[in-house]
Formats: structure tokens, sequence, C-alpha cells
């Protein structure tokens, strides 16, 4: 797989998931399945078939946020996603 073996001179790149933009760092490796739609596919299914419209979520260890879009799409209009990230490197991009 390509994903596996891109390197790139500056690995910061921005992305949008669900119209929501993410930062990834795809120098590491779980960031370069996001970018290229190969990360944790049963749990994205999983959440397009039980999430509603209305629905208020919490993503506990949201990372950089890449669920967390998913999940914002999936309940709006009119839901909510609280996404806590413990790690600070991590979190301030969740600000948004």
């Amino acid at each position: 797989f390509v994903y596996k073996r891109i390197r790139l001179s500056d690995p910061l790149v921005e992305m949008k998931v669900c119209g929501f933009p993410i930062m990834l760092d795809l120098s590491e490796r779980e960031l370069r399945y996001m970018y290229f739609g190969a990360y944790e596919q049963s749990e994205i299914n999983f959440l397009h078939k039980h999430l509603r419209p209305g629905q208020i979520v919490i993503d506990v260890g949201a990372n950089v946020g890449y669920l967390t879009a998913i999940m914002a799409s999936a309940v709006k209009p009119g839901g909510k996603v609280y996404a806590l990230e413990p790690n600070p490197a991590l979190s301030p991009g969740l600000q948004k």
C-alpha cells in the first residue's frame, strides 16, 4: 500500500473530514491511514449505523478529531459532539 511508504518533506496536511478541517502529520502511520480513508472502517460503519441527527455524543480520546468529525456529521442538525483528548499536543486541533 502506498500509504505505508509515503515520505513527504512537509508531513503536516490539513484535510476535511465530513466538512470539518483536521490537521494530520503524515509521518505517523495511523494518521496516513486516516488521510487515505483506510482508518477504522468497522468503527466508522458502526457510527453511521447508530448515530442520528439531534443526538449528543462524547468522544473520549479524540486524538486529532477524525472520528469526532464523522460523529459531528452524523448527529447534525441539532446534535453535539464533546471531544476530549488528554494529550495536550493533540488537543489544540479540537478547539474548533
